[in-house]
């Protein structure tokens, strides 16, 4: 299947949805023109009558109005649900560990004695308030101010996601066919952030035992956890190295180019690269189109160039 995404001149340029690796990356500064590019990629696909499933992470609520083409859009805490803690061991671990990491940095990072604490806590839990109400024991049972600040700490960085709905309960298994997940109702970044992160950890799941077959996942905004982890393996690059087996192909959506992982840059074959502003995204983006960074940097609005493969 070829999927006709713009034009040069009258020639028209497709995806070549045939190859093995689809992975593909759209950059552009804001209002360039990428979301507008995703879109009239998905409405082509329907039109080809794709056959897969798409899955769409939508955290601004702009690709709602692909409901009227047939998507389904489900929005957390409504319609769809995810419990970290139904995963297996040592998932729900990795996504409480690593989830204060993409969502405040290195100031996220826990010590061995708050990890300690958290991985008592999540013993027999069968949620993210069971975990909140262990630590909060813990701490006022602690008999130094070490451990109480350590267990602060802990419940400081996962406060704002301890009582979301979203993160309940686990209902049925990821969707087949074509769905909008419309994240823009989850209240701030952070759970959104943690959402994100732990329907990656469903994702790499699913396909790790066979579940999830030829399915594409479009990430907006995929700059918000798509920088490079410290000391671990970027979850996305695990997905891609698990569900490359089973058809899956990721697009990453982004405003930047250098914040994102090098191991997200690296797996993607297919290139969109509309405007850039900051330099150290010119120039990174100039490296992988071999283009020259100056005509990156005055790209008009609603061009980009495009490189799939060599």
């Amino acid at each position: 299947m070829k999927i006709v995404v713009g034009y040069l001149g009258t020639n028209p340029i497709s995806l070549d949805l045939s190859r093995s690796n689809k992975n593909t990356l759209v950059a552009g500064s804001s209002q360039t023109g990428k979301t507008v590019l995703m879109m009239n990629i998905l409405l082509n696909m329907l039109e080809e009558r794709y056959n897969g499933n798409i899955l769409v992470l939508d955290p601004t609520g702009q690709y709602g109005f692909l409901e009227k083409y047939g998507f389904r859009r489900l929005v957390p805490g409504e319609d769809f649900f995810i419990n970290p803690l139904d995963l297996p061991e040592p998932y729900p671990f990795e996504i409480l560990t690593s989830f204060p990491e993409y969502a405040f940095g290195e100031r996220g990072l826990m010590s061995p004695i708050q990890r300690g604490f958290l991985r008592r806590a999540l013993e027999d839990s069968n949620n993210l308030l069971d975990v909140f109400k262990k630590l909060e024991d813990f701490r006022d049972r602690a008999t130094n101010e070490g451990d109480r600040n350590a267990i602060d700490a802990v419940l400081n960085r996962l406060f704002p996601i301890f009582t979301l709905k979203a993160f309940t309960k686990t209902e049925g298994e990821i969707p087949a066919g074509f769905n909008v997940l419309d994240l823009s109702l989850i209240p701030g970044d952070d759970a959104k952030t943690l959402f994100s992160i732990t329907l990656f950890y469903v994702l790499y799941h699913s396909s790790y035992i066979g579940a999830l077959e030829n399915t594409l996942l479009i990430i907006e905004e995929a700059d918000r956890i798509g920088h490079e982890p410290i000391g671990r393996k970027h979850i996305i690059g695990k997905i891609m190295d698990e569900m490359s087996k089973y058809g899956l192909w990721c697009v990453f959506i982004t405003h930047t180019v250098a914040k994102l992982c090098k191991e997200i840059r690296n797996s993607c074959d297919i290139k969109f690269i509309f405007r850039l502003n900051d330099p150290e995204d010119v120039v990174l983006a100039s490296k992988m189109i071999f283009v020259p960074p100056e005509e990156i940097a005055r790209l008009p609005r609603g061009l980009c160039f495009y490189r799939q493969g060599e």
